[in-house]
């Protein structure tokens, strides 16, 4: 890996934004059309709406039928909705009790409404007569059914990460009770992670329930050809409204560079995250996942000499230019953020200006000369963990911004296996081997601090925090999670600024998922937190 000196990375990123600059003043292809919220990504629809509300292009009429190819980069190990990590199987579409909006708020699907009963039970009353694919009826006892499976954590269901042991009982036939086995003031936020099978089927055929989907999502599974594709046509039993298309297949392949060729080329309709190298191949780009993904640093503040002391580590946010490392090796599809997930809409987002830092190499100077550290020859040492060429980018970046402000550094190689585990999940109550660790693709799905703060209590294996204010940390999380509403985001706000003010995590910029696009199609995501196309989402012009 070549290492540039802090001068030599410095003047090339002033070389590359003058050359971006000079070409913006040239001629130009006609640009991609883009959502006017953020005029810098170009996008065919927001993913993440802006915190205020502007005017959008209405998108063009779309036309009913069509078969539409998606090429993603490796075939699942299954297809089932109940045996996710993330909005599911690729192509494999599911209805949720609630659903969750682009700009991140929850809206009723299945669900008609619910309510909180008592401090571990909500009362979810939900649409009559919806079938699935197979003709059988959406019940209580099959609801509970799967809130059991997929909140049991060996399930490694996605509904297990937020709620776990989950059990309930049928009020009547179209209403049925979740039970917690703790408090759950935000259990409708995990509910966008729970997915309905068909019951008998599922009680009669429980390998298959961990294998394959037999569901009522307005696109039904019809041929899985192992090693080529899977494919998905309108149910005509969908309950809702009727979507565009007439089918949907998934294909496999590897490079990302092929899944942007083939769309620029028409052998598909949509190559899923082709990566920011590639973003000029295809005719159009779509961003998402901005305020899911976001990047931070970790810094040891447990055993690491200098970054024990809060001011080193105030100087290595301040020592970071943002707008530069954005612009030159991100594309300008993104732009830097101070708060390590989500949104302005999230839970324990704050404004707070001491969580802050602007790019100012002088301040970051001033107070490694006030921590006692001026000239010191001590090694700061990040790991990388990813043979990524992009990624390994911007960890030289980072810390040729850190040597330049007087700080020693050295990017350290670890292949993956045990000693990368070892990075990324030091262990329980285990010290580091490292002074940082970077992170790129922080997932924050219910925008809720609680679900980033973890990485900052001394308990979890994960985390690379000192335990000298635990008490404190665990008491006002506990209060906090307890609770919802204007409660809920006082208590997260006020872990929140504690974490981004003493710098124990450093907030760097959303990191943008880039899929390709043919100009025939339309893909308008109806949710903030999916990963993928789903069908019903997707039309012809």
């Amino acid at each position: 890996m070549v290492r540039f000196t802090p001068a030599q990375w410095l003047i090339g990123m002033m070389a590359l934004l003058l050359l971006a600059f000079a070409v913006a003043c040239g001629p130009a292809a006609a640009p991609t059309p883009t959502a006017p919220s953020r005029p810098a990504t170009p996008t065919t629809a927001p993913v993440v709406a802006a915190p205020t509300a502007t005017a959008t292009p209405a998108p063009p009429a779309p036309k009913r039928g069509g078969k539409a190819i998606l090429a993603i980069r490796v075939e699942p190990t299954h297809l089932s909705v109940s045996q996710q990590f993330g909005e599911g199987p690729t192509g494999i579409e599911s209805d949720r009790f609630i659903g969750r909006r682009p700009d991140t708020s929850l809206y009723p699907q299945l669900a008609e409404k619910w309510e909180q009963i008592d401090a571990k039970t909500w009362r979810f009353y939900f649409r009559k007569n919806v079938k699935f694919w197979n003709g059988e009826t959406l019940t209580p006892e099959g609801i509970i059914a799967d809130a059991v499976w997929q909140s049991t954590a060996a399930n490694a269901a996605r509904l297990g990460r937020y709620v776990q042991n989950l059990t309930g009982k049928g009020v009547d036939a179209s209403t049925v009770d979740i039970i917690c086995p703790t408090a759950c003031p935000i259990l409708p936020a995990a509910m966008p992670y729970l997915n309905f099978q068909a019951p008998a089927w599922a009680k009669a055929n429980p390998d298959q329930y961990k294998l394959t989907t037999v569901g009522l999502g307005p696109y039904q599974l019809v041929e899985w050809k192992k090693g080529e594709f899977y494919r998905s046509t309108r149910f005509e039993g969908y309950w809702g409204e009727k979507p565009f298309l007439d089918e949907g297949m998934v294909i496999f392949r590897p490079e990302a560079k092929v899944r942007a060729a083939m769309v620029g080329v028409g052998e598909a309709q949509i190559g899923l995250d082709i990566g920011i190298a590639n973003r000029q191949l295809p005719p159009k780009l779509l961003t998402a996942r901005l305020g899911v993904e976001s990047s931070f640093i970790f810094t040891n503040s447990r055993t690491d000499p200098l970054l024990k002391d809060k001011r080193v580590r105030q100087a290595m946010a301040y020592a970071i230019d943002r707008e530069t490392i954005t612009k030159v090796l991100l594309g300008g599809l993104t732009k830097p953020k101070h708060v390590p997930f989500g949104t302005p809409l999230s839970v324990g987002w704050t404004e707070d200006p001491s969580t802050k830092y602007p790019y100012n190499p002088e301040k970051a100077r001033q107070l490694i000369k006030e921590a006692g550290f001026e000239g010191s020859a001590y090694v700061i040492r990040a790991p990388s963990t990813t043979t990524s060429e992009l990624d390994n980018e911007i960890f030289q970046a980072i810390l040729s911004y850190w040597e330049a402000v007087g700080l020693k550094t050295k990017l350290i190689p670890v292949e993956a296996g045990a000693a990368a585990n070892l990075v990324s999940t030091p262990g329980v109550g285990k010290d580091p081997n490292y002074s940082v660790r970077f992170f790129m693709t922080h997932t924050n799905d219910r925008f809720d601090a609680s679900g980033t703060l973890t990485y900052v209590d001394c308990r979890a294996p994960q985390s690379y925090t000192d335990c000298d204010n635990q008490a404190w940390f665990e008491s006002k999380f506990i209060a906090a999670d307890s609770v919802a509403g204007a409660e809920r985001q006082k208590g997260m706000e006020e872990l929140v600024i504690w974490t981004l003010s003493e710098a124990r995590l450093i907030a760097l910029w959303d990191w943008p998922v880039l899929h390709a696009l043919s100009n025939d199609i339309e893909w308008v995501p109806g949710t903030a937190i999916q990963t993928a196309p789903r069908w019903s989402d997707v039309y012809f012009k």
